[in-house]
């Protein structure tokens, strides 16, 4: 068998043994970065599946945080799939990377994005210029997974581009 078709499973079982390590905590690994119209890149980056505080909880002082949800769609199956991932600023200090990034999928490939670059936000629909994908969505296991290749936008009509191929373990059930 090829090792192409064995990638998948062998991210499922790493991510499930990682899950297993840490019961109750989300865990992270890939990336997500923001490349602005001046060429400037900032990102997250995680080489190894990391542990992320619960982002509706965590104290603001420069840790990373997030949340990943899998929630009833219209189906009433579980598949909606929302995922973030939070650094905050040491309190007093200004930061103009990438403070946030949320991904919010309605199906397998509809959904939304957002994302906070100092002061400002940056979103796009899935469509022409954004494509939103979740690879995988284990709802018994907590493990999801989820790409982008995004145009994104603020509200002033500066855009950037978000690339995002994250794999997560220990999302939750709502």
């Amino acid at each position: 068998m090829k090792l192409h078709r064995l990638l998948p499973a062998l991210v499922l079982l790493s991510a499930a043994a990682c899950a297993d390590d840490d019961p109750g905590h989300l865990r992270a690994q890939g990336a997500a970065v923001v490349v602005l119209e001046d060429g400037t890149e900032t990102g997250f980056d995680f080489a190894d599946y990391i542990r992320l505080d619960d982002d509706r909880v965590s104290p603001l002082d420069g840790r990373l945080a997030g949340h990943c949800a899998i929630g009833v769609g219209a189906e009433g199956e579980h598949d909606v799939l929302s995922v973030a991932i939070v650094r905050t600023a040491p309190e007093g200090e200004e930061d103009q990377g990438l403070r946030a990034i949320e991904l919010r999928l309605d199906s397998a490939t509809s959904g939304t994005i957002e994302a906070k670059l100092g002061s400002g936000t940056f979103t796009a629909e899935s469509g022409a210029t954004c494509s939103l994908s979740r690879p995988y969505v284990e709802h018994q296991d907590g493990l999801a997974a989820v790409m982008a290749d995004c145009t994104i936008a603020d509200s002033d009509g500066n855009t950037a581009t978000a690339m995002v191929d994250l794999q997560l373990a220990g999302c939750r059930l709502e």
